[in-house]
């Protein structure tokens, strides 16, 4: 009865083992998949878009929470219409700090040309107050 009893407890231990591994090996390749989506979204952007009125834009950027994403001048639009950001991956649901992909939205409003400035600025800055726009993405929306 004794040496079943081992016979058992090592077949458990192994088993558990095995089974702790194949999660820990899932949710690595489930990050690693989420990682290769956010770069994939993020070459989707382009500098310029040319849409409808109504139709909708997206410009992604990944961030985290110590590097906040910056753009400025959204109160000057003239012929598109900032409708929010919306959280679109996040790899590490658990993870503090970690990478996120978002996006910036629009909406087409009324025929015209505008730019979005975009950029992931350092801690200590403020978006609202940035005058110096030289080192920023540049996005040319065009609603036709």
């Amino acid at each position: 009865m004794y040496r079943f009893s081992i016979l058992f407890f090592c077949l458990f231990l192994i088993f558990s083992c095995s089974n702790n591994q194949n999660k820990l090996s899932d949710e690595k390749n489930k990050k690693e998949k989420a990682y290769q989506l956010m770069e994939q979204k993020l070459q989707l952007n382009k500098k310029n878009y040319s849409i409808r009125i109504g139709e909708k834009v997206k410009i992604y950027y990944s961030t985290n929470s110590c590097c906040p994403f910056c753009p400025p001048r959204l109160d000057q639009l003239t012929s598109v219409r900032y409708i929010g950001n919306k959280m679109e991956i996040n790899p590490c649901e658990e993870c503090d700090g970690n990478n996120v992909l978002s996006s910036i939205n629009f909406m087409g409003m009324k025929k015209g040309v505008d730019t979005i400035f975009t950029k992931i600025i350092t801690p200590h800055e403020n978006c609202d107050s940035i005058t110096d726009l030289k080192d920023f993405n540049i996005h040319i929306i065009r609603v036709n």
